[in-house]
């Protein structure tokens, strides 16, 4: 575009057209206010200034002053809060448009103001190549900033995603018994009870209706930082790391959403005694104590009396063949009053979890050869932790004291290869809590049901 001022003529640059008038983009030399005409000792002193410039009085065309390129682009998209670590703002000195600013200047910021920068505790995901998209960002562990001019504590990040089967059985294992020796007696899943919920069934997993009330949160070191388990129906069973940035709250409340989304109308939780953290959750939700309870008995180092066996009777380990599989079904049924039990149940378990020992899988076989009481000790071998799952005896052999029998003879061999604690657990069920209590066990542990109504 041509202009005429004075008696010459000279070219301009538009720089945009609005409805009443054109914008020109200044040249360097286009009327640029010299510093030396501006007081040494004004606050304002080389601030870019915003200015209307007289090209024609009747058509008043707006002028931007462009001074030392300003509005050039800087080299890195910034923030629209703040710039990122690393980015780097090119131009100090970037002027604002014309319709986006007063027509003064503001004085000079002279310092900083003492307040938090805008989102500096803001969680910032740290992505990795082969993150999962599904997966979401619940946490962090340690600071971004330390908020004192310190350097930043390093972050972890924790995502949150459902169990795979049969890539999480270990992690999850692990997990349990990292936890065990750390935590009250009763309030953890000792490993038998997790492997028995995966492989104590046709094949390996976790059906529909568990996988869906399961979760695992995990830092991006692949460590396993807290999880909600479930056996199915209505109990939530929420397990955490003391040192987590996951709450158990958390897990408690991710577990009762599941259970709303399955159509429950109540949630069940247990709380040990000694687990403080856990009864201040319950009571926090509304949750109520019931008379409902499990109880927890420990055998340590002491003397075990030898097991006497009744005439007719023999005890021997289960044998790893399909009709052994079968009898033991069969038992189960009988004993607990179910139909579901089948002999690829007892094969997969045997074949897949790695707490099961042949040499501590008991029966107690009967004149016809079949098995008459069934006493299982498995094993989380890095805690020296042996468990009594399950312990039974079949209707019609009661009375003959075969399950104390077994029981006897199974803490025998436990100690004989090495365990130093020996635990078994129940519910309110009097046959059980009498047969546990005439063995050498302590007491240790109560977990009391509290429940939450109407989700």
């Amino acid at each position: 575009m041509a202009c005429e001022f004075g008696l010459d003529l000279f070219e301009h640059v538009v720089g945009r057209v609005e409805q009443h008038e054109i914008v020109l983009r200044a040249r360097h030399r286009l009327l640029r206010e010299r510093e030396k005409s501006i007081p040494a000792d004004d606050a304002r002193a080389g601030q870019p200034q915003l200015l209307e410039v007289p090209l024609d009085r009747a058509l008043r065309l707006a002028v931007v002053f462009d001074e030392d390129r300003a509005r050039r682009a800087t080299r890195e998209r910034l923030d629209p809060e703040r710039a990122r670590a690393r980015e780097e703002v090119e131009h100090l000195r970037a002027v604002e448009r014309a319709d986006e600013v007063e027509d003064v200047l503001a004085d000079a910021i002279r310092c900083r103001p003492r307040v938090g920068t805008a989102r500096r505790d803001e969680r910032v995901p740290l992505f990795r190549s082969g993150d999962d998209a599904h997966e979401r960002i619940v946490g962090i562990r340690g600071r971004t900033d330390s908020g004192r001019g310190s350097p930043c504590e390093p972050v972890s990040v924790i995502r949150d995603r459902a169990i795979v089967v049969p890539q999480d059985v270990e992690l999850v294992r692990d997990f349990l018994s990292d936890l065990w020796p750390h935590s009250p007696l009763g309030s953890v899943w000792e490993i038998r009870r997790w492997e028995g919920s995966v492989f104590y069934d046709t094949k390996p997993g976790l059906d529909a209706e568990r996988a869906a009330r399961s979760r695992l949160w995990i830092d991006e070191d692949g460590t396993l930082v807290a999880a909600a388990l479930s056996e199915g129906g209505m109990q939530i069973h929420p397990h955490v790391r003391p040192d987590a940035p996951v709450s158990l709250e958390t897990v408690v409340a991710w577990a009762e959403a599941a259970g709303a989304a399955a159509g429950d109308e109540r949630a069940v939780l247990f709380v040990s005694d000694g687990h403080d953290e856990m009864e201040r959750v319950a009571v926090a939700r509304g949750y109520r104590a019931t008379d409902g309870w499990e109880m927890t008995r420990a055998l340590r180092a002491v003397p075990v009396p030898r097991p006497h066996v009744s005439d007719g009777y023999t005890l021997r380990p289960t044998r790893d063949d399909r009709a052994d599989d079968a009898a033991i079904a069969d038992l189960l049924n009988a004993a607990f009053g179910r139909t579901f039990h089948h002999a690829a149940e007892h094969a997969g378990f045997a074949r897949h979890a790695q707490c099961f020992l042949r040499e501590t899988d008991l029966v107690a076989e009967a004149a016809d050869g079949s098995p008459a009481a069934y006493g299982a000790v498995c094993w989380d071998w890095s805690n020296r932790l042996a468990i009594f799952e399950p312990v039974c005896t079949h209707p019609r052999h009661q009375r003959h004291g075969l399950a104390r029998t077994l029981m006897l003879e199974g803490m025998h061999r436990a100690h004989a290869l090495g365990a130093e604690t020996i635990v078994v657990s129940t519910g309110s069920m009097d046959p059980a809590n009498a047969l546990y209590a005439s063995l050498p066990f302590t007491a240790e542990a109560c977990s009391r049901s509290w429940e939450l109504r109407p989700m």
